[in-house]
């Protein structure tokens, strides 16, 4: 997977995601194109939507990236919600979500280093349930996760 695709696929899951607005999305789609000078066609069609939502950017990286493997794009997009989640654990419960449902999206079989993205979802439920583990609170869950997280930041060069 090149340099460009793996963006395109971080920038698809972040759209997918709730992670990155449609907005944001077509500001990197300019930015891209401009510096590649003669971009592939997929930023050309991003670029020629008129006010597109999140779903119909998706589907546009999606057609230009059909059947790559999304764990690349999983490890970057890990990476960058490291220094948001250091810089606003308020964020603590949303990230959990998003990062069960990329677990379930990765399916039976996902990589070693991706298995399990749902543990701190499940964690914060037996948590507000009563029922934590020996020890755990949402303060234990934040550091573990900032600790996950941190361990892919350095996926992340090539892909702005």
């Amino acid at each position: 997977m090149n340099a460009v695709e793996l963006a395109a696929l971080l920038t698809k899951l972040k759209l997918d995601h709730g992670l990155m607005s449609p907005a944001k999305a077509l500001e990197w789609a300019r930015a891209k194109a401009t510096e590649l000078g003669d971009p592939p066609y997929f930023l050309i069609e991003m670029l020629r939507m008129k006010k597109p939502s999140a779903r119909q950017l998706s589907a546009a990286l999606d057609d230009a990236l059909g059947g790559v493997d999304p764990a690349p794009g999983v490890r970057a997009l890990l990476g960058g919600l490291c220094a948001p989640l250091s810089r606003n654990p308020r964020l603590l419960d949303k990230l959990c979500a998003v990062l069960a449902r990329i677990g379930d999206e990765l399916g039976p079989s996902p990589p070693e280093d991706l298995r399990q993205l749902d543990r701190f979802e499940l964690r914060l439920e037996a948590l507000a349930a009563g029922r934590p583990a020996a020890g755990d609170s949402r303060e234990r869950v934040l550091a573990d996760l900032l600790a996950l997280l941190g361990r892919f930041r350095e996926v992340l060069r090539g892909t702005a």
